[in-house]
C-alpha cells in the first residue's frame, strides 16, 4: 500500500499519511472479506481513492511542491540485480514518475504488486480495455521516454 501510494503521491511524508488512513479505515470497516486476495484488492482499491483525495485537497490548497528525488522516491522502487541494474532502475523510476497518474496506476499494479488486467480493473473502476490501453501507452512512453531501451 504504502508503495502505491508513493508511486501516486510522488512524496513519502503524504504516502505514509495515507497508508495510515486506509489502515485507520480498515478497521472500522464492516467489510467481510472473502480470502486474503479479496482484502488486499480492497486495501489497494482504498489507497488510490485516499491518494485521488489527497491530490484533490493539494489543488485546492496549493503549497510547495517537492521534488521527487528530494522526497526520497526511489527508496520504494524494485528490487534490482546488483549495482548495473540499481542504475537502470533508478531511470526507469525517474521516467515512471513523469507519467500521468493513471499510467503509473497501471504499471505499479501490473508489475510491482503482480496484479492481472482483469484485477487493475477492478480495482481502478476501469474495464480492461482501458488497462489494457494504459498499460500500452504507459509501455510505449516508457520507451521514448528511455530512447528506446
Amino acid at each position: 500500500m504504502f508503495r502505491l501510494a508513493y508511486h501516486q503521491l510522488l512524496n513519502r511524508d503524504k504516502a505514509e499519511d495515507v497508508t495510515q488512513e486506509v489502515f485507520l479505515s480498515l478497521l472500522t470497516a464492516r467489510t467481510c472479506f472473502e480470502d486474503e486476495r479479496h482484502l488486499k484488492g480492497w486495501l489497494m482499491k482504498a489507497t488510490i481513492n485516499r491518494c485521488k483525495n489527497a491530490r484533490r485537497f493539494a489543488a485546492r490548497h496549493p503549497e510547495e511542491c517537492a521534488d521527487p528525488q528530494d522526497a526520497g522516491f526511489f527508496d520504494a522502487r524494485l528490487p534490482s540485480q546488483g549495482e548495473e541494474g540499481e542504475a537502470q532502475d533508478g531511470e526507469i523510476w525517474e521516467c515512471v514518475a513523469c507519467l500521468p497518474e493513471e499510467l503509473r496506476t497501471v504499471l505499479c499494479l501490473y508489475y510491482v504488486e503482480g496484479y492481472k488486467v482483469k484485477e487493475i480493473a477492478q480495482i481502478t473502476d476501469a474495464s480492461p480495455s482501458t488497462v489494457r490501453t494504459r498499460l500500452h501507452r504507459a509501455r510505449k512512453k516508457l520507451g521514448s521516454l528511455l530512447g528506446g531501451v
